[in-house]
């Protein structure tokens, strides 16, 4: 969880709990020389690994049109330099309309994250994908994973990826904690990362209607009204 998403939940009411079991880390794969139309971004991920690699210099123009997922996501494009920028509300299906009707002559390029919950496609104008960062399964231990599981109890947990879904049941697994989230509700980013989920075990979890982080945050407050009774 990042410093952003705390911050929005503080300041819904929420506590956020962080026990991290992804390291994001840069693949070291280069942006092409081409002549861009504009960039995608879906993740605050791929712009701190833009911003990071361009300690040493600038790497894209800031003038380039910026299409970003949600206006959350737009804003941090703008902190980043970016002038041009158009958020896409509804999820990927908003963005791909936004960039659909810009009909650019030139190709943009989408970075992205090796695990992505939907891909972007357009009949009018050419993506270009760049996987510039990946997430680094961590194990944090039986005592600190405990910990933050028993925070919990009676909350919520992010799902972001089938991958870190799959990795936090194993983790659970691994240490014999499946009782500390008997009482945990999961929010899922997709439909494809839930089906991960309850193919496993028999919990409670929600759906975010857009696959992007404030979609899972607004689901925060269902969590009670969601979870039988029993």
């Amino acid at each position: 969880m990042n410093e952003n998403t705390a911050a929005v939940l503080v300041a819904m009411g929420h506590e956020p709990v962080e026990c991290p079991l992804v390291e994001i880390v840069d693949t070291g794969a280069s942006i092409p020389e081409t002549d861009f139309g504009g960039v995608i971004f879906t993740s605050q991920a791929a712009m701190e690994i833009l911003a990071e690699r361009e300690k040493a210099g600038k790497l894209l123009s800031r003038s380039l049109k910026v299409f970003a997922v949600g206006e959350r996501t737009a804003e941090q494009a703008r902190a980043l330099g970016f002038t041009d920028v158009v958020a896409g509300e509804g999820g990927a299906g908003g963005l791909v309309d936004l960039i659909d009707q810009s009909r650019l002559a030139k190709p943009l390029l989408y970075l992205a994250g090796v695990d992505r919950a939907v891909e972007l496609t357009s009949s009018a104008v050419e993506i270009v994908l760049l996987e510039i960062y990946q997430a680094q399964l961590l194990d944090p231990g039986k005592d600190r994973l405990q910990v933050a599981l028993d925070a919990i109890s009676d909350g919520c947990a992010f799902l972001y990826s089938v991958r870190t879904a799959s990795h936090l049941l194993e983790l659970i697994s691994r240490h014999n904690l499946e009782r500390t989230i008997e009482n945990v509700a999961f929010i899922a980013i997709s439909e494809t990362v839930a089906n991960a989920v309850v193919s496993r075990i028999n919990l409670p979890v929600l759906i975010a209607p857009q696959p992007n982080q404030m979609a899972m945050i607004d689901l925060v407050g269902e969590v009670k009204t969601f979870r039988p009774a029993g």
